[in-house]
């Protein structure tokens, strides 16, 4: 099993139900998506925080109940304010109000984006939204001029050329993430973080499960897990093997089908189906702020699809006073951008965002790009049928990954709530033998 969140927090789990439990990860430390990194600065020092950026939102009830076990909070708690670009222009999006006062939609329109948007947060089943894909769903609620205006490119920042594929399901997602955050937060959105970022939880985590007898395996890249008459054995990149009696997998799908040849044709298929998106996203740090919004939605065509000002919600004396933006493009894995070197991505990006934001090169210290392939799975019409099963039809193999995610976007809450609902799937809870975990985080996966 991967070392990211999931893995390391099913690491854990199994740990504390009286497992002897192995944990695998190909990265040089455990983290996935959530990995912390450093950004070097010219005089010398250096900035470290997530190589993606995150946040807690007030419900993400899972995301502090860790950060309070693991004794690395409190979180740190602000309004963050939210912004549209259209136009060429930046406007406040953060209150009901502001969204009412954007001068490119109508007032029958704007109207309608609030009775779409109450629908969507006031609905609690994904399955009526499972039928339709999300670009009908809205032309039926918002109408065409707001679906086109604002919903439409908004949907293709985030699902590049599967905007028009997706199910509603992820539109309602998005739409009760958000809006539950703005009833805890008051009239903004009330976003938090751990002082230090998810590299101080990280390593609280990678302590506790050593000190909960967890043996943890960085470096180690899993080439096959396969059925044989003593178990189920792991064979390792080195070619070296070892014999579990379970493992339980959390790859992304299409990683797993790969990793397990003895899975049925049925399975594999439906693993290999499972539409992905990956993301390159830049970390540029800055000399002074940008756009003054935690985040900005651009609706305009740009090299990235959105402007994520964390140091609009983080204190920039966490980062030595600097300023931390990250430019994301969500986009197809076999976009050529991924074989894009840095250099080539810094003159795209930077190209375009300094003008935005009256930047110029000087105001530049530092600019990175994290890349991973596979990492947003895009619900299609009919998708809570195609969900992949914990459960699989190798015995003792079992999967557990951002594929069954059927009623939330992919972040640090949904990730820990996969392991919740799969959990009486495992057999833990019925006292069978604990499962051994196997297997890689994707981003050593798709190197």
């Amino acid at each position: 099993m991967g070392g990211g969140m999931l893995g390391a927090a099913a690491a854990r789990a199994l740990a504390a139900d009286g497992g002897s439990v192995v944990l695998y990860e190909s990265a040089p430390a455990l983290g996935g998506l959530t990995s912390a990194w450093r950004l070097e600065v010219p005089d010398g020092t250096s900035v470290t925080w997530d190589r993606f950026y995150h946040v807690i939102v007030g419900n993400d009830r899972r995301v502090l109940a860790l950060v309070d076990e693991l004794n690395v909070g409190p979180v740190v708690w602000n309004s963050a304010r939210a912004a549209c670009y259209a136009g060429d222009r930046q406007y406040p999006a953060s209150s009901g109000g502001e969204l009412l006062a954007l001068p490119f939609l109508g007032t029958m329109a704007k109207l309608r984006i609030a009775l779409t948007v109450a629908w969507g947060a006031l609905w609690s089943s994904p399955e009526r939204f499972d039928r339709i894909t999300a670009a009908r769903w809205l032309r039926r609620w918002s109408g065409s001029e707001a679906t086109e205006r604002l919903w439409l490119p908004l949907l293709r920042a985030k699902l590049g050329r599967r905007a028009e594929e997706a199910a509603a399901t992820f539109i309602w997602a998005t739409i009760r993430r958000l809006v539950t955050a703005r009833f805890q937060g008051g009239d903004s959105d009330r976003f938090g973080h751990v002082p230090g970022g998810y590299a101080v939880v990280l390593g609280a985590l990678a302590n506790r499960l050593q000190r909960d007898g967890v043996e943890v395996r960085t470096a180690s890249q899993v080439h096959r897990v396969a059925r044989t008459e003593h178990g189920l054995e792991v064979e390792l990149g080195d070619g070296s093997v070892d014999r579990y009696d379970k493992v339980l997998v959390t790859t992304a799908a299409p990683i797993t089908a790969r990793l397990c040849p003895d899975l049925s044709s049925t399975e594999r298929t439906r693993l290999n189906e499972v539409p992905y998106l990956g993301v390159i996203c830049p970390s540029v740090l800055l000399r002074r702020p940008a756009a003054g919004a935690y985040i900005s939605y651009v609706t305009d065509p740009k090299p990235f699809t959105a402007v994520i000002e964390m140091t609009a919600l983080v204190d920039p004396a966490e980062l030595g006073g600097h300023h931390l933006v990250y430019l994301p493009r969500y986009t197809a894995p076999d976009d050529p951008a991924f074989d894009t070197t840095d250099d080539q991505l810094r003159q795209e990006f930077l190209g375009v965002f300094l003008p935005m934001y009256g930047l110029t090169e000087a105001d530049v210290l530092s600019f990175s790009v994290a890349r991973a392939r596979l990492v947003l799975p895009v619900p299609t019409p009919g998708y809570l049928s195609r969900v992949p099963d914990v459960v699989t039809t190798v015995p003792g193999l079992f999967v557990v990954g951002s594929a069954q995610i059927v009623d939330g976007t992919l972040n640090v809450e949904q990730t820990l709530k996969l392991l919740d609902d799969a959990w009486p799937r495992l057999g833990v809870a019925a006292g069978t033998p604990p499962v051994r975990q196997a297997g890689q985080h994707l981003r050593g996966m798709v190197q």
